[in-house]
């Protein structure tokens, strides 16, 4: 055997050895330094993560277009234009003039107009980077869509679920879950590189669509899919903002707004009395039980049957995607529960 195979195989056997026992010194000192560069990518993370929906479309406000242009050539209206520079101004304001900032954007022609409207507010000194990725994109609908048709479709939606409905030659809401999911895999690898840059990008800011947003969010705080329902679609050029908090993990902040969230909820009465109502602010529950839902609904448990949650009675804890606050709190921090895993 030549030399220099002889030496690669002392070597590969001396390693061999030192990890064969857990309390080894080289295993430890491994991941001492493996700890150390975890949070370090944590620590270099941007401060804030802001989702903004694209300004007002002409398609919004004729969905007569959609059957003759493509949805991703449908451009922004003059309002649509407007929304964006302001939203341009108020991002500015938030994050002051010595921000780094880096952008992702979907290819749609109007989430990349409401980009170009907004960094007219911005230097470009400010501007770490530009990307588009096509993964951001608006759910497919179908190439061309039928105004008559689609009112069907809508009842058929309606009845399926925004996560699970396919559209008939487009995807499903499940569809966009996963390359979301794809997405924030490859924002995290393109974030934790910058650790020892010389300098970094605080924000980063993604411009896509209402439904990207809300799955983003579903993804990152693993809500679950009743969840995901409860949450409304945002205006044009709403914005929402994660900001890093204790432990270099991202909450809901209240800076700009907050998702709009609700679920119908159904009250029997001891007394034969039934009362139907939407319970708003869904995701700001602590977690989902009776007594929690009685409490935020401010009802005396002694008067009260049964609480139902889109027809399911809560009787123990089942709200798997539960946020750590005190509802009284909205007005202040919404700090979510997060699983380790999302941050690594």
């Amino acid at each position: 055997m030549a030399p220099f195979a002889v030496k690669c195989f002392v070597a590969v056997g001396a390693l061999f050895l030192a990890f064969r026992h857990a309390d080894s010194p080289l295993l430890k000192l491994l991941s001492l330094l493996e700890s150390k560069r975890r949070k370090q990518t944590k620590q270099a993370r941007p401060l804030r993560i802001i989702l903004i929906r694209h300004g007002e479309s002409k398609g919004n406000l004729d969905k007569q277009l959609f059957a003759t242009v493509p949805d991703n050539r449908m451009q922004l209206s003059e309002l649509g234009h407007l929304q964006a520079q302001q939203a341009g101004v108020k991002l500015q304001e938030l994050i002051g003039p010595s921000a780094f900032v880096g952008f992702f954007v979907s290819p749609f022609q109007r989430t990349k107009q409401t980009l170009t409207n907004m960094l007219m507010a911005l230097p470009d000194h400010q501007i770490g980077f530009i990307r588009e990725d096509s993964r951001l994109r608006e759910q497919e609908w179908g190439n061309f869509q039928d105004p008559a048709a689609f009112q069907s479709i809508f009842e058929d939606r309606a009845r399926v679920g925004r996560f699970y409905y396919r559209f008939p030659t487009g995807e499903s809401g499940a569809d966009v879950y996963e390359r979301v999911s794809g997405f924030l895999e490859t924002l995290y690898r393109v974030l934790d590189v910058q650790w020892n840059a010389p300098r970094r990008v605080d924000t980063l800011v993604l411009v896509t669509h209402g439904l990207v947003m809300r799955f983003v969010l579903m993804r990152y705080f693993r809500w679950s899919v009743e969840t995901f329902e409860s949450v409304w679609n945002p205006e044009n050029c709403e914005m929402w903002v994660l900001k890093k908090g204790e432990n270099d993990r991202y909450y809901l902040s209240t800076e700009f707004g907050f998702p709009r969230s609700s679920l119908p909820i159904s009250i029997a009465f001891r007394d034969g009395g039934l009362r139907q109502e939407e319970m708003q602010n869904f995701i700001c529950l602590r977690k989902r039980s009776r007594g929690t839902l009685l409490q935020f609904m401010h009802l005396d448990d002694a008067e009260v049957e049964d609480v139902s949650v889109n027809g399911v009675i809560c009787r123990s804890v089942d709200h798997t995607a539960s946020l750590d606050v005190i509802p009284e709190a909205l007005s202040d921090i919404i700090y979510p529960t997060l699983s380790a895993s999302d941050l690594e």
